[in-house]
């Protein structure tokens, strides 16, 4: 509720402007302190940000660290089955052309029998 004209000063908010009954002197010792206390907090204000920016750095380089990890050990397995999957396809390209040349050896084989047969 906004405070009315009726009600004390003391009641209003704590945060009140200077008024023109404050005596210029203690005025002039106030302005002489704010810029020092300005400059503190502004300097605590900086080094809370510093240190907070510093802490969001080192979670995310946490969890870029962990990502990059287990993107690395996918790539592994991946790596791994397609090295077993050409491995395996190799044994078997190996397999059918020895059959191949067992059949193709066979049939020559037969052929000369034959005609050594009927020489």
């Amino acid at each position: 509720m906004a405070p009315t004209h009726h009600q004390s000063s003391s009641s209003s908010s704590s945060c009140v402007a200077p008024t023109h009954h404050q005596s210029s002197s203690s005025s002039d010792q106030n302005s002489g302190l704010l810029p020092s206390v300005t400059s503190e907090l502004l300097h605590d204000i900086q080094a809370s940000f510093q240190q907070e920016l510093r802490n969001c750095i080192d979670q995310l380089n946490a969890h870029h660290q962990q990502h990059i990890q287990e993107i690395i050990q996918q790539m592994q397995a991946q790596h791994e089955h397609h090295i077993q999957c050409l491995q395996f396809q190799h044994e078997q390209d190996i397999r059918n052309i020895i059959s191949q040349l067992r059949y193709q050896h066979r049939c020559e084989l037969w052929e000369l029998m034959q005609e050594l047969w009927w020489a």
